[in-house]
């Protein structure tokens, strides 16, 4: 049995691994994915597979068992749950993990009485990524050093920098200049997500354009969620703007949801004065805050009622916009606000058969949509494909793009 792979030792979050097994033999081919967090997490899949022609390819082949079911690049990725589930016998021919084995990918393969192993080291960004600690905005920067370049601004919504700051390293390691900004909770920012500046994402614009590597005519902006109803706005305000992609979009402005039960506050301000918002129901307010939320065909932010000056107008985008939508977002319904930023301005729509989890790289593993506290709709395998599918089809509309 003869194994490679399409990537070498170490491999960006978000890559695809997929292994090529070339065999004599007839027999089912087993593999088998861990991967050992630094928590001491050890999340687990498998599937057998039947040579073609000599052949296994973990891309193409149609899984006779495990984990998932479909061909599916993602699949043994996307699939995986916790090790302590029941697998008879066959946990005991794996070999076992210790501390060295934090951060990697883990690839037993079996065929007859043959086992090889094949780990792969998961990295955050590549060697030669450069980072800034932005002395005039509160941000890091993050480029590989070169001509002068385009940059895409990775806007946060809700959370601080840590998912923005992923994201930004990944693009800057596929030679894609990024700025993880964060709008909330780091630095001097306010700790809460209510009636956040505008002028936080406008002044960072204009910040990157004085950097000596970036090209001022190509500036980018990207957000999910939250950060793509930001991204929208912040669009609408500004014709410096080439491109933007929005995961998840909403092109209303929400209220906050951060101890908002007694009064409604707007997410945003533009020149000390709140942006007019539209409020969120009371009862999803309180399924928020204590986690608590189930959804019966209803999304949980839905508006109940849209104030004429709540929607953003879209039509003034004058960037390049690429919108990611799961069709079965839970959260809201970004497939029909897609669908109205559309009928108003140029733009690409990419639907995919998933919940509100699309915008970033890698796949959701089944353990952890398990333990997510509410749902944000869809199923492991659709997310898990989705999300594949998408953080790709970004990063080639950035490159084609900016």
């Amino acid at each position: 049995m003869k194994i490679k792979s399409n990537q070498e030792n170490q491999v960006l979050i978000g890559d695809p691994i997929h292994l090529h097994i070339e065999t004599e033999a007839l027999e089912k081919v087993f593999v088998y994915l861990r991967r050992y967090y630094y928590d001491g997490d050890i999340e687990f899949s498998f599937a057998s597979y039947e040579p073609i022609n000599g052949l296994v390819d973990t891309a193409h082949a149609k899984p006779i068992e495990g984990t998932y079911t479909k061909a599916d690049v993602s699949g043994l990725f996307w699939s995986q749950e916790n090790i302590m589930m029941n697998y008879n016998d066959d946990l005991d021919k794996l070999c076992k993990l210790g501390e060295e084995d934090q951060g990697y990918f883990i690839f037993d393969v079996f065929q007859n009485d043959e086992h090889q192993v094949m780990k792969f080291e998961i990295i955050g960004q590549t060697d030669d990524v450069q980072m800034i600690e932005c002395d005039k905005i509160e941000g890091r920067l993050f480029y590989k050093e070169g001509q002068s370049q385009g940059i895409v601004i990775q806007v946060a919504g809700e959370e601080g920098i840590e998912g923005v700051e992923v994201n930004a390293k990944l693009l800057a390691s596929k030679g894609i200049a990024s700025l993880a900004l964060p709008i909330c909770d780091y630095g001097t920012l306010k700790n809460e997500f209510s009636e956040v500046p505008l002028e936080t994402v406008l002044n960072a614009i204009d910040y990157v354009k004085t950097l000596p590597f970036v090209d001022p005519n190509k500036i980018g902006l990207m957000g999910g969620t939250r950060g793509a109803e930001l991204v929208l706005k912040i669009a609408s305000l500004r014709n410096d703007i080439k491109l933007v992609v929005a995961s998840n979009p909403c092109d209303v402005i929400n209220q906050s949801v951060i101890k908002q039960l007694l009064q409604s506050k707007s997410s945003w301000t533009l020149d000390g004065s709140p942006v007019a918002f539209s409020k969120v129901n009371k009862l999803n307010l309180l399924r928020i805050r204590f986690g608590r939320l189930i959804i019966n065909n209803s999304q949980s932010m839905m508006n109940i009622y849209n104030h004429d000056d709540a929607i953003i107008d879209t039509s003034l985008i004058s960037a390049k916009l690429l919108l990611i939508v799961g069709k079965h977002d839970q959260r809201w319904d970004s497939l029909k606000m897609a669908k109205r930023i559309e009928s108003k301005v140029d733009c690409q729509v990419n639907v995919y058969d998933a919940g509100q989890v699309l915008g970033g790289p890698g796949c959701l593993p089944t353990i952890s949509m398990n333990r997510l506290a509410f749902s944000l709709g869809g199923t492991p395998e659709g997310n898990g494909i989705s999300q594949n599918r998408s953080w790709h089809d970004i990063i080639e509309y950035i490159k084609t793009n900016l």
